[in-house]
């Protein structure tokens, strides 16, 4: 039984599916996260490649036999989309900044 939850952002005629991260793909990420955020300076580099990968996570747990990876995603896809699916992505998860509607 899957318990996997899915959506479909659409943009401009395209249709793309997602899902939640796991709890542990969540963790994860935040992990990363607050460690990009406390180097000094803060390592934006790094955390835009995590970016990358949190969508690529939510797109392989809809779409299991169609794996994403950061390369492909960014060949295949461009800023306006990623972010539409990083968003959408990060409400589903539970990890949506109050109103926000776009990546830092």
């Amino acid at each position: 039984m899957s318990f996997t939850r899915k959506a479909t952002v659409e943009m401009d005629g395209v249709s793309v599916a997602v899902a939640p991260l796991t709890c542990a793909q969540a963790d994860e990420f935040l992990s990363v996260q607050a460690e990009c955020l406390k180097a000094d300076p803060p390592d934006m580099a790094r955390l835009e490649k995590e970016y990358y990968l949190f969508v690529c996570n939510g797109y392989n747990n809809a779409n299991g036999d169609q794996q994403m990876t950061p390369e492909r995603l960014r060949a295949e896809m461009d800023k306006v989309l990623i972010n539409a699916l990083l968003v959408k992505i990060k409400a589903m998860s539970g990890l949506a900044d109050k109103g926000e509607t776009k990546a830092p």
